[in-house]
């Protein structure tokens, strides 16, 4: 996307709730019952139901494990996206939408770290998880309307196939979706799963934490992820960099 289209983007009014609904029937016509497209839609949808939960969630008690809830889902849904997903829009020629994706979703790590921090009896706490929910109800519809169907329509049938083995892995890994825990830690707080109780680098770096019981990863929100144990990226794909040029490195996790 270049600057012009930034631009224009930045002073076009917000997609509609009609728009939103159309753009999803679209991508839905377009995806296979199992394969990597369908599964992010679903994720998608239960990401919706979480944010329900959560503004609608009593103060107190009830609004911090829907807020645990709903963060361990962003995370592995993210995660999965940021290693399978955008380093393949980029390679699809579509490099500036990708980088822009990765910020966005960073931007929401941050705000999440954030919102863990409020009281969750205030207004305040409302007032930031209203503004999470806009942000990544903005963030799925760019999904869902251009990147993802510009990319579902670029990738070959072998390709197609290899990202949904590879976005199924991930997801997997890096949280079980349906069961409500991450990497085997049910319950964990949210501060662990975006990057354990390191400090917050700003936009680019999420700093670095364990997460599940086999190996651990470094998160470079804006290079990608290198990891390292059992069911991991090979050694040839973790030296890449999220956009499938090889660094040269060896080994071991990639850092911005």
């Amino acid at each position: 996307m270049s600057f012009f289209d930034r631009l224009a983007a930045a002073i076009t009014p917000e997609a509609t709730e009609e728009d939103r609904a159309r753009a999803r029937t679209e991508a839905r016509a377009m995806a296979q019952s199992d394969g990597w497209l369908a599964r992010v839609l679903d994720q998608h949808e239960e990401i919706e139901s979480l944010f329900d939960r959560a503004m609608s969630a009593s103060p107190g008690g009830d609004r911090v494990m829907a807020m645990k809830r709903l963060g361990q889902l962003l995370t592995a849904h993210s995660m999965a996206e940021e290693v399978v997903l955008y380093p393949a829009l980029a390679r699809s020629g579509e490099k500036a939408d990708a980088t822009m994706a990765y910020e966005e979703q960073s931007m929401t790590k941050v705000d999440m770290a954030e919102l863990e921090m409020l009281d969750p009896d205030t207004d305040e706490w409302m007032q930031k998880l209203e503004k999470i929910r806009l942000a990544v109800a903005h963030h799925v519809y760019e999904e869902e309307s251009e990147w993802f169907p510009r990319l579902s329509r670029t990738v070959g049938d072998s390709e197609a196939q290899m990202l949904s083995t590879r976005f199924n892995e991930a997801s997997d890994r890096h949280g079980d979706v349906g069961h409500g825990h991450m990497g085997g830690q049910s319950g964990s707080g949210l501060t662990s799963s975006l990057g354990g109780t390191a400090g917050m680098g700003g936009a680019s770096s999420m700093g670095q934490g364990s997460m599940g019981g086999q190996g651990s990863m470094g998160i470079g929100m804006g290079s990608g992820i290198g990891e390292s144990g059992e069911g991991r990226l090979t050694e040839e794909e973790d030296r890449r960099d999220p956009y499938g040029q090889s660094t040269g490195r060896p080994g071991g996790g990639m850092s911005s």
